[in-house]
């Protein structure tokens, strides 16, 4: 009987075991996230413990800290730059440079600008150059040509001087002087002006922009630069050569009026001389002369140079603070970097 109640009671409990353990194992299993039947594990991990998984070990962070650290530096040596120079803030700077290539590539067209430019101005106002040499070596000739001696006939001598003079004087009015300037002048100075304008501008702008150049845009405007810059330095000569003339004027007329000085000495009738002097002196000197040359016969080229006595210094800081901004940046970005 013994046997048999252990039996019965062994055989009681195995049903209860096995009930037991898998109710325990399906506990288990919810727990792990583990859905009885499949194979599939759901990942229930908490946010906080998420972030704590992605949290990067000390050397990663270190390496972030460094990167942000050069990045700053970056940013902040760009914006005191202040002028383009192809600075970018993001990695791989060499590749937004020049290339030495390009660099030499831009050069050999800057020098053919600068030649085809230069071809265009003397095609244009080439005529003009010669004319106005021509003129400057007759009136530095003038005074051997025509002499006023103090012997003999001073009258005639006297008028023979003042009627040359004045048809020389004629001949320069009618070659060099324009009534009105033609639709084409206006429209060629109308173009050069505009040009200037919109290289000052943005020059300026790249200047003070936070946006630096790209290497398209270096190139660009250092062409544009150098077509404009060429131009201005050909109107340049050109003005010379027009206050060369003036001054030889000017200078004949006061040979005209040391003659008159050194026959006052001797006894002889100086009044048709004195009455030339005077006209010539009313009529070429200032402040009562009108001017030889005008440009475009508006403005006499002797008021230009007393406008540019005054005013080149502004003007060319104006025009090349810019320009010399610029290089300076291209300078700073272009050379070697100390990695000492």
């Amino acid at each position: 009987m013994t046997d048999g109640s252990l039996l019965l009671s062994t055989g009681m409990e195995t049903p209860l075991r096995t009930r037991g353990l898998q109710h325990l194992r399906q506990r288990i299993e919810e727990e792990l996230g583990r859905q009885p039947g499949s194979g599939v594990l759901v990942d229930n991990t908490s946010p906080g413990l998420a972030r704590l998984r992605n949290t990067p070990g000390l050397a990663l962070k270190e390496k972030q800290k460094e990167l942000m650290v050069k990045h700053e530096q970056i940013r902040q040596n760009s914006d005191k730059l202040n002028v383009g120079g192809g600075v970018t803030l993001w990695p791989n700077m060499n590749q937004m440079r020049l290339s030495r290539k390009e660099i030499i590539v831009l050069i050999i067209t800057c020098f053919l600008l600068m030649g085809l430019t230069g071809w265009l101005f003397l095609f244009l106002h080439g005529e003009t150059f010669h004319t106005m040499w021509k003129f400057t070596s007759r009136l530095k000739g003038y005074g051997n040509a025509h002499p006023i001696k103090g012997t003999g006939n001073v009258k005639s001598s006297v008028l023979s001087w003042h009627s040359n003079f004045r048809n020389l004087l004629d001949g320069i009015d009618k070659s060099l002087n324009v009534t009105r300037p033609s639709l084409g002048y206006q429209v060629y100075v109308a173009s050069y002006l505009a040009g200037l304008g919109v290289l000052v501008y943005f020059l300026i702008d790249n200047m003070f922009s936070k946006s630096k150049l790209s290497p398209g845009r270096i190139k660009k405007w250092v062409c544009f630069l150098v077509v404009v810059a060429q131009w201005t330095v050909m109107l340049s000569f050109m003005f010379v050569s027009a206050h060369k003339v003036e001054a030889a004027v000017v200078e004949n007329v006061h040979q005209i009026s040391e003659k008159m000085g050194e026959f006052v000495e001797h006894d002889l009738d100086l009044t048709t001389l004195s009455a030339v002097v005077q006209y010539w002196r009313g009529r070429c000197l200032p402040p009562t002369a009108p001017g030889v040359i005008h440009v475009l016969g508006l403005v006499p080229v002797q008021d230009v140079a007393v406008y540019l006595q005054y005013y080149s210094l502004p003007v060319l800081t104006v025009l090349l603070t810019p320009v010399v901004r610029l290089c300076l940046a291209l300078r700073t970005v272009y050379s070697p970097v100390d990695r000492s």
